[in-house]
């Protein structure tokens, strides 16, 4: 009975017997083994469990009607004519049941029903050693014979023609060998579906399938045991289940449609899709203060991570105070060289190749930059990975001011050098002469010119824009805090960022700067590692209490401006540029603009611009050509405790589903979202009109599995 066909589909369980009566050869006892067998036995103990039957489909089935055995007859023959005979009731705990003499045992399994007839029986060969436990695994099969299968199916009245009900049958143990059948069903009015056979004992898998004009509705497999002279009945009511699935996503492909699927291409735990907790895709970097770093997380930068890599080949230029290149979390970072310009008394414009800072705000900016990310260590940069070119323009020595001469000739060497993208946090004072103005305004011209993006911050002062964020070809930067409010203070009027026509975007750069106690708001605030300084702003920036503040390794500093959200702009721009090389200036100026949150009044505004960057919706929705997909799929007729799925291909963006369905539905759907790697993203929240959730897919696009499960 132990034939290749049943051991190929069955799987055994651990079943044991305890104190039984047995025969051995002519005497019988009652103990269990006490580990005293010797030399000349070894003890014995059965076991045998039910199968696991799989379908094509590979999903595992028990059998749906396991067999009524009132009693187990164990019996084994071994050497010399050795035999023992035990009576069970059933396979419980695995014990010992008898000591035999060493060798070859035949042991023989037999399961009998109610009416004493033998229904299930197996055999199986064990070698017994001496002083051990031995273990005999016995396959059970049904024993020979006809048994009956009966099906009932039903479905409401409500139904005026009958569907189509089609069942497949395919033995996969026992009997003669493997085969399969497609049984005939007699129609029982309008309202259900009967039939009755006659089938040899054995294992068998059973698909039924429920058709209404041609469209399959429902649909499942059974495992079922037949067993000589009984009959295994299933009985099933079928209800009618109306919903109605509207979608909404964003794809590629102008044909994409929502296809019904069959089946999923990974495990599904049916038993927990109704407590599915959606998961996180994208998990933060390692730096060790990343979660001070609100300013990154607002821009959800860890699924612009997962998705894009900054790029080598892109250059950002930063016109400031220089760059202090030794600092730790500039670790892997690339620095081309750079340039550092000054006037001298007699107003001549002089350059030179020394770049270090030494005031602390260049480096801070470069830090947002570009300093290094997902490293174990300190804060991370938006676009690690660019070259960073350090324009050194401002010193110490001036507090912070630097000529308009200087600062011309830093912006033309940095365009004719190379520069994708420069960044000018930094604005000149109403005071400059139209001369001077006309000089800063044709070296951004022509710096433009050149294909560079140029990107400059507004100003602190509460004022009108300043130039040269004011100069058209510059995309002028303005600040926002944690709460994407405008950085403001408002215990001074004359601080907080600039507003005006010319204004484009806003970035995170700062909020309310003192709080209601007039101390610093750090919390508010942008930290980067830096180098120590006190002359650009007036309170202690240091972040004292982190071990990560080396001394001349450089410090971790708070500090707050459109200076900072000027940075955060420059930095998308180079990840623009990295993901699309061939965008011109333009093209990526406008990728970051039409892609912005809305913040302030509806459109562009003098205090918002068109809003607050949004580096997910740029680097998909601002770059390629997606079309808006709509679908509501109505779903009617049979179900029974059924799973729908839908796939759909989402390229950017969101998915929008709703679940609306018939109010005395008798249980409550189900609406998941898995992604094609079998992660539950999304699931349905109830409201007054069904289920919804919205998904966004941000950049990692590609095939999404709607569920919806009827129980």
């Amino acid at each position: 009975m132990n034939s290749p066909t049943a051991r190929r589909v069955l799987l055994f369980g651990v079943l044991l017997l305890l104190g039984l009566t047995v025969t051995f050869g002519a005497a019988s006892c009652s103990h269990p083994f006490a580990g005293s067998g010797g030399g000349q036995h070894g003890a014995i103990a059965v076991t045998a469990g039910p199968p696991v039957l799989r379908t094509a489909a590979s999903r595992t089935l028990e059998p749906e009607h396991p067999p009524q055995v009132e009693t187990y007859s164990i019996s084994g023959r071994g050497p010399s004519g050795s035999r023992f005979e035990v009576a069970i009731a059933s396979f419980d705990e695995l014990e010992p049941i008898a000591e035999l003499v060493v060798g070859d045992w035949t042991v023989e399994v037999e399961g009998r029903g109610s009416s004493a007839a033998v229904v299930l029986t197996g055999e199986t060969v064990v070698t017994v050693l001496a002083g051990r436990l031995n273990t005999a695994q016995v396959v059970l099969e049904p024993a020979a014979g006809l048994g009956v299968l009966e099906l009932d199916i039903g479905w409401p009245d409500t139904f005026s023609d009958a569907p189509e009900v089609s069942a497949r049958l395919e033995r996969v143990a026992g009997g003669d060998g493997d085969w399969e059948e497609f049984l005939a069903f007699e129609l029982q009015g309008t309202e259900g579906a009967f039939y009755s056979g006659s089938l040899e004992s054995g294992y068998y898998i059973l698909e039924l399938e429920i058709r209404s004009e041609g469209v399959r509705e429902w649909g499942d497999a059974y495992a079922v045991r037949m067993l000589a002279n009984e009959t295994s009945s299933l009985s099933l009511l079928l209800t009618a289940r109306d919903y109605a699935l509207a979608v909404d996503w964003y794809s590629s492909r102008s044909d994409d449609v929502l296809e019904r699927a069959y089946e999923l291409p990974f495990e599904l735990d049916e038993d927990a899709m109704s407590a599915v907790t959606p998961v996180s895709l994208y998990a933060p970097p390692s730096d060790t203060l990343y979660e001070l770093q609100w300013n990154l997380q607002m821009l959800d930068m860890p699924a612009v991570w997962s998705a894009v890599d900054a790029s080598g080949a892109v250059t950002v230029a930063v016109v400031d105070t220089g760059i202090a290149e030794h600092i730790t979390d500039f670790d892997g970072d690339t620095f081309v060289p750079g340039r550092a310009f000054w006037e001298d008394e007699q107003g001549e414009i002089h350059d030179g190749p020394h770049t270090d800072d030494d005031v602390g705000h260049g480096t801070h900016i470069a830090g947002i930059i570009a300093q290094a990310t997902d490293n174990a260590y300190g804060t991370a940069g938006m676009a690690h990975g660019v070259k960073v070119m350090p324009v050194k323009v401002f010193d110490a020595a001036t507090a912070g001011n630097g000529s308009v001469g200087a600062i011309a000739a830093g912006i033309e060497w940095a365009a004719e050098n190379g520069a994708d993208i420069i960044n000018m946090s930094f604005g000149v004072p109403d005071t400059v002469t139209a001369a001077e103005l006309e000089l800063l305004q044709t070296a951004v011209t022509n710096a433009a010119g050149h294909g560079a993006l140029v990107v400059a911050a507004v100003g602190n002062d509460n004022a009108s824009v300043a130039s040269p964020a004011a100069f058209a070809e510059v995309l002028a930067v303005g600040a926002v805090g944690p709460n994407r409010e405008r950085m403001a203070d408002p215990g001074n009027e004359e601080f907080g960022s600039n507003y005006g026509p010319e204004l484009e975007v806003v970035a995170p750069g700062g909020g309310r700067i003192l709080d209601e106690f007039n101390i610093p708001a750090f919390e508010g605030w942008i930290l980067q590692q830096t180098i120590e300084q006190t002359t650009i702003v007036d309170f202690p920036t240091i972040l004292h209490d982190t071990p990560e503040n080396a001394g001349p390794d450089g410090d971790f500093v708070y500090m707050f401006g459109t200076s900072q959200a000027a940075a955060h702009v420059s930095a998308l721009a180079a990840l623009i540029k990295s993901r699309e090389p061939s965008l011109s200036s333009d093209e990526i100026r406008s990728a970051m603009r039409e892609t912005t949150i809305d913040l302030g009044a509806p459109g562009h505004d003098h205090y918002y611009g068109y809003g607050l960057i949004d580096p997910v919706a740029a680097l998909s929705l601002g770059l390629y050509d997606y079309t808006r997909r709509e679908q509501t799929v109505t779903q009617t007729g049979l179900r029974r405790d059924a799973i729908e799925i839908r796939r759909l291909q989402a390229d950017a963006g969101t998915i929008n589903a709703s679940l609306s369905f018939e109010p005395d539905l008798s249980a409550d759907p189900v609406l998941l979202l898995y992604d094609a790697a079998g992660n539950p993203v999304a699931v349905g929240e109830a409201g007054p009109e069904g289920l919804s959730f919205e998904y966004d897919v941000k950049l990692a696009g590609g095939t999404y599995y709607l569920v919806v499960i009827l129980q």
